[in-house]
């Protein structure tokens, strides 16, 4: 009986160890994963800052906020909001001349790969998108200045590009919302009537897009996936034509012509969580954002514009 005691006395001992452990690394696991949110939240605020700056020319010497991090110098971090500062629609209309002020060609010059900055307003998108067509997937876990990211950066899919007919850009779905988390929002039709407005602001242009459909979808092969979405729109009538959930939107990224667009938009409406009554013409530019959806094994939630007119 002693013996038994001992044994079970014992026994609790090490589970108490064992949840202790298991405590200790959660902790050091969430403590990591909050410092690398505060560290992606703060070059964004620095990037957006630096665009509103009357700083002259801007070179490659620009420092990394993440250097700062690795320096124990969080000089002004303290301060600085992580990406859930106020969504209110009342304060759109500032938010909106506080982009159009902006100088964005200041990012292009810092860095060659920035292809424009994307918003949409009452949303925690309001980040830079990044395009390197000899390495497409460059920025899948680098920030814009090429430093290690668990979030990565928006950028722009291989074969396609900012003046593509058909403009297809990836980012990661984050738990806490930021990239582009808030896609999976658009699910609901009530939420699409109040976020329909995307603002993509390019160096030289600005381009407002009136989203116009959202569909959920699955894609086969989901650890090369992006070696895989890389067929450009002249292809898109070979491959497209989505079965079951399998629909190869990401074929459709590129130029295309009237019956390769007709068939797009047909696709995509049929696939679509619900009917806006928009229907985009041959001519429109598309732009599509993708990112990881958890409904399903190898998900996908694919948010889908068409170029506004005269706005």
């Amino acid at each position: 009986m002693k013996k038994m005691k001992e044994r079970e006395h014992a026994g609790g001992q090490i589970g108490i160890l064992i949840c202790a452990v298991v405590f200790l690394i959660s902790s050091v696991e969430w403590g990591r994963t909050r410092m690398q949110a505060v560290r992606e939240a703060d070059t964004i605020a620095q990037l957006a800052e630096l665009t509103r700056q009357d700083t002259g020319s801007v070179t490659q010497s620009w420092p990394s906020p993440q250097d700062d991090f690795e320096e124990g110098q969080e000089k002004g971090s303290s301060e600085r909001k992580m990406p859930d500062q106020n969504l209110q629609e009342e304060n759109f209309p500032e938010q909106e001349k506080d982009h159009e002020t902006r100088d964005y060609a200041k990012l292009s010059r810092l860095n060659s790969d920035f292809a424009g900055w994307l918003w949409i307003p009452g949303t925690m998108v309001d980040l830079p998108v990044m395009n390197d067509p000899g390495d497409p997937q460059k920025y899948l876990r680098k920030d814009f200045f090429g430093k290690s990211s668990a979030g990565g950066s928006l950028f722009v899919a291989e074969g396609c590009g900012t003046e593509s007919d058909c403009l297809l850009i990836y980012g990661h779905n984050m738990r806490n919302g930021t990239m582009f988390g808030s896609l999976k929002c658009y699910e609901k039709k009530e939420y699409w009537e109040t976020h329909r407005w995307i603002h993509f602001y390019m160096p030289e242009n600005l381009c407002s897009y009136e989203a116009f459909a959202v569909f959920r979808t699955t894609v086969s092969e989901p650890e090369t996936v992006f070696e895989q979405e890389t067929a450009t729109g002249a292809d898109a009538d070979a491959n497209a034509g989505g079965q079951g959930e399998n629909f190869p939107y990401y074929r459709y990224a590129g130029n295309l012509n009237q019956e390769q667009f007709q068939n797009l938009i047909r696709e995509v409406r049929e696939y679509a969580c619900y009917d806006t009554g928009i229907v985009p013409e041959y001519g429109d530019q598309i732009l599509m954002l993708s990112t990881c959806s958890y409904h399903a094994k190898n998900g996908r939630v694919v948010v889908v514009a068409r170029a506004a007119k005269g706005k």
